[in-house]
């Protein structure tokens, strides 16, 4: 009875806020088929969070959408192609020497700011400086020494060490702010429509931190005045409200991973195109390799034969997830896609032996998590898969801040079931950040500390040559399954949704969610 008093209510207020939507745009379907109103103006954007503000530097600037907000207004030195290339953005090229320690970049002529002002190397110095000063952005930005300006379209980076990841995080981080404004404004940069100054292909008309945002088309973008001359992007919450409305076309593009249970419906409507994308948002188990039954390594492999991932990936993604048997999505850069020749089968039997002969058979240990229904799930799907090779679960729900300064920080806990969202496509970034000894009490939460280890992932790092680093990264892979200090699980399902009667766009482009890629139909 509660659940069908759940349902309904669900649905009174998906019907409640499509009826919204439909009242504030009764004036544009008056005459649907008047010539004069089949021109099509204003695209229309639901997200589960709209951007808080446009400050590249801000704390809070760091989320999916955050990303998404600053990608329509700023521009970055690298970006993708369609087929997940690397390519110059506002850089119009780049060279780079012998040694792999100096990157020279030409820029493009001929860029202004939405305030008017030119775009020089100045600007571009400026705004790595601060980036690479900046708590957020530094860790993407360690491999640089310093930048030099030495001419009006030229910056020249000088690196301390190959870094082949930086190339990734240059399409990402490093947003081209305006010095002077920026020198000006300082913190206040980017907080309002006014403050908000870029070179990209939209401004900023108005926004409600967190609601909504208004673009308008930047007519002066180098790259060519965007097809879209205005996108309204609004937060929907409710996941049912957001599939109505891109049903009845009041919304034109969701920009949100569809929920598995709508997945076949948006497939078989012929009015929109379901698009799947690259997750970086990866579901794991991490064992406290410094402390508890899990230091010893025949434990963790115990683990790694008792849990079934299909199950796993059942409960977490409703089967749509991507398993992994090793840390990185399948086409993150660096990734040799070795995930069928490592995976291994369940074994209950090898499991059991490991655990009686390490002594534990029987023990009680305690998996700790934050407050979350998926992740309460997946570790109850584990309690009952260790308890049938000979452990108790005892499950240990934690609020955030607990869970980040006992479990993530401090290492207090035997292990844990989590998750963790990668801002960049590169390896590099999840096996420093997972395995590196360095980062111990930061993003290591494992608590893993081999020297070897240390030296494979500086080696793939440094490499610059694509094949040569994804065999690097096999010795990588290669090392972590004898020591197996996590244990990923899967990739969430991550999809895009269009209404393909109305939009065009190159599939392969969608996952940049730069509304630039898109254009009427």
């Amino acid at each position: 009875m509660k659940k069908l008093m759940k349902r309904a209510i669900s649905v009174f207020l998906a019907v409640s806020i499509l009826a919204i939507l439909v009242g504030c745009s009764t004036e544009k379907q008056d005459a649907p088929n008047d010539p004069a109103q089949s021109e099509q103006t204003v695209m229309k954007v639901a997200v589960a969070t709209a951007p808080a503000n446009f400050n590249p530097f801000s704390s809070t600037a760091g989320s999916v959408f955050q990303i998404y907000g600053k990608t329509q207004v700023y521009d970055t030195l690298f970006t993708h192609d369609a087929e997940g290339n690397i390519i110059p953005s506002i850089a119009e090229s780049y060279t780079v020497s012998d040694d792999n320690l100096t990157i020279t970049f030409k820029l493009h002529e001929g860029v202004t700011f939405s305030n008017g002002e030119k775009f020089t190397s100045a600007d571009a110095k400026y705004s790595l400086d601060v980036c690479r000063e900046t708590k957020l952005t530094a860790t993407y930005f360690t491999a640089i020494d310093s930048i030099d300006a030495p001419d009006e379209y030229t910056i020249v980076m000088h690196l301390n060490t190959p870094n082949a990841a930086l190339f990734e995080n240059l399409t990402v981080y490093g947003q081209m702010v305006c010095k002077s404004a920026h020198e000006q404004l300082g913190d206040e940069y980017g907080m309002s429509a006014e403050t908000t100054i870029g070179t990209g292909p939209y401004t900023v008309k108005d926004f409600i931190p967190e609601q909504s945002v208004t673009y308008i088309a930047n007519e002066n973008y180098f790259k060519g005045s965007p097809n879209i001359k205005e996108v309204d992007v609004q937060s929907i919450v409710n996941e049912e409200s957001a599939i109505i409305a891109l049903q009845t076309g009041e919304i034109d593009y969701y920009m949100n991973a569809v929920p598995a249970i709508s997945v076949e419906k948006i497939k078989a409507d012929p009015n929109l195109e379901l698009v799947d994308i690259v997750s970086k948002k990866l579901y794991y188990i991490c064992l406290n390799c410094e402390r508890g039954p899990f230091a010893d390594p025949n434990m963790r492999k115990a683990i790694s034969l008792a849990i079934n991932r299909d199950d796993l990936n059942m409960i977490i993604t409703e089967g749509l997830g991507t398993v992994v048997y090793y840390p990185g999505y399948p086409t993150n850069t660096g990734n040799p896609d070795i995930n069928d020749k490592v995976a291994y089968k369940q074994n209950i039997e090898e499991a059991t032996r490991l655990i009686e002969a390490a002594g534990y058979k029987g023990a009680t240990v305690t998996a700790c998590m934050e407050n979350n229904a998926i992740l309460q799930q997946f570790a109850t799907a584990l309690q009952s898969q260790l308890s049938a090779v000979g452990l108790n679960v005892q499950i240990n729900m934690m609020e955030y801040t607990s869970f980040m300064e006992d479990v993530f920080k401090n290492g207090n806990y035997d292990l844990t079931t989590s998750y963790n969202t990668a801002k960049t496509g590169d390896m590099d970034l999840v096996w420093t950040n997972w395995m590196s000894s360095a980062k111990v009490g930061s993003g290591n939460t494992a608590r893993y500390v081999n020297p070897k280890m240390d030296e494979l992932l500086a080696i793939a790092r440094s490499e610059m040559d694509p094949e040569t680093r994804k065999q690097d990264y096999v010795d990588c892979i290669n090392l972590y399954l004898e020591d197996l200090p996590l244990l990923p699980i899967t990739y969430e399902y991550s999809s895009r949704v269009y209404n393909n009667q109305k939009l065009v766009i190159e599939n392969g482009l969608v996952e940049q969610d730069n509304f630039y890629n898109f254009s009427w139909k």
